[in-house]
């Protein structure tokens, strides 16, 4: 488990510090309450989630960018087909899926 993303996910903007990186490390010098070991274990597949969903929102652009960006000109054009396009878009988006939190 990554406890500084974690942290960061579920706490914006709190103070604190780790030394290492197990949680008795953690020092909080926030406000409000410390979270839990078992707080930051909960949360951690939705980071885990969220960090997958932002590459595949990388990896998605880059490819509609050289892949099927081209494709739709050449439709607009008249030099291609939009269901060239279409197939490529969707090609792009099983290559690059989305996940939810399991």
């Amino acid at each position: 488990m990554d406890i500084p993303a974690v942290l960061t996910h579920i706490r914006p903007g709190a103070l604190w510090s780790l030394n290492g990186e197990e949680y008795d490390g953690l020092d909080w010098h926030d406000d409000s309450d410390k979270p839990t070991l078992a707080e930051l274990e909960a949360a951690w597949p939705e980071v885990q989630t969220a960090r997958a969903n932002a590459d595949a929102e990388r990896n998605r652009a880059a490819a509609y960018k050289a892949e099927a960006d081209p494709l739709f000109f050449y439709w607009q054009s008249g030099e291609g087909t939009e269901e060239a396009w279409l197939v490529k878009r969707q090609e792009i988006r099983e290559r690059h899926p989305y996940v939810e939190v399991p």
